[in-house]
């Protein structure tokens, strides 16, 4: 049962960098309850037994056996909404373009693979599962094929999306490698690209702009984008979002010990210098700052 919501929030993780599991999103994993009931049964049996309260024949497979049937039902249509509710969240963000241009295509990509093999299955297990819940077919169907025709598709698209995360990995690892070749750039061109990022960030103040990418950096400075990754992650020890919402936190944390920002709230604050989501706000401060924003404006004011 908790199957559905994990795949459910792993896209959304996946797609929006703003994500933050929230207390109330725990009710989804209530679910799992459905599946403890005949462990607890068996587990109040056992004690029945000990104590003396039932007799040693009266046992609990019966009911075991048949719940085990017929919540395979509910168990099915949770993991397929929660799997369509991925779907049309992919579908969504993918129409908007805003995570599709920041994240990975390969990584993009994987989210999808799981999502719609898991529907192909889904609809592999609705085949299987009409005829297992009848009880008349129940002990036939097993007898004769048992669980394969769900173990099989199950193997199958288990050991294609570990090739396929393997595959993509070293697709990975080759690019890096190829990255790397910058470590070969002269020096003076590094020194020079640095100094151009410097400039852009804190006399233009590009980190102002929302929508700033490594492409509209690459534009604006002149330096070529793969050359910016290199100095940012070699020279700066950051990523691209780091080394920007550093400067975007650096701004905001002068903007709050001003005088004036008692007029203004924290998020409008945050919006004024570069940030387009609370959520990514609230995590890059507490990252950047060790504390919340509440905490920051408790202890410098």
């Amino acid at each position: 049962m908790p199957l559905g919501p994990l795949i459910y929030f792993y896209v959304r993780a996946g797609l929006d960098d703003g994500f933050v599991f929230t207390k109330k999103m725990r009710l989804h994993f209530y679910l799992a309850l459905f599946d403890i009931i005949p462990q607890l049964v068996a587990t109040g049996y056992g004690i029945a037994l000990l104590t003396n309260m039932v007799k040693p024949n009266e046992k609990p497979g019966d009911f075991i056996n048949t719940y085990n049937v017929y919540i395979d039902i509910l168990r099915w249509i949770s993991l397929t909404v929660y799997l369509c509710l991925s779907a049309q969240y992919i579908s969504s963000m993918r129409r908007s373009g805003g995570a599709f241009r920041k994240i990975k295509p390969s990584y993009a990509q994987w989210l999808q693979h799981i999502v719609y093999l898991l529907l192909v299955f889904q609809s592999v297990w609705l085949v299987y599962l009409i005829p297992y819940i009848i009880p008349r077919y129940t002990e036939l169907l097993l007898n004769r094929v048992d669980w394969y025709p769900l173990y099989i598709p199950l193997v199958i698209i288990i050991y294609w999306l570990g090739f396929r995360g393997y595959l993509s990995e070293r697709g990975v690892a080759e690019q890096n490698k190829k990255n790397n070749t910058g470590s070969r750039l002269d020096p003076s061109i590094i020194r020079s690209g640095a100094e151009r990022l410097i400039r852009a960030m804190e006399e233009e103040k590009l980190y102002l702009n929302p929508d700033l990418s490594l492409a509209a950096m690459a534009g604006h400075t002149g330096v070529p984008a793969r050359i910016i990754s290199f100095i940012i992650n070699q020279e700066f020890g950051k990523s691209f979002s780091d080394f920007v919402n550093g400067y975007r936190i650096a701004a905001i944390q002068e903007k709050l010990l001003t005088a004036n920002s008692k007029d203004r709230t924290i998020a409008a604050i945050a919006y004024e210098c570069g940030f387009n989501s609370q959520p990514t706000f609230q995590r890059a401060f507490k990252a950047v700052t060790g504390l919340t924003p509440s905490e920051f404006l408790l202890k410098n004011r």
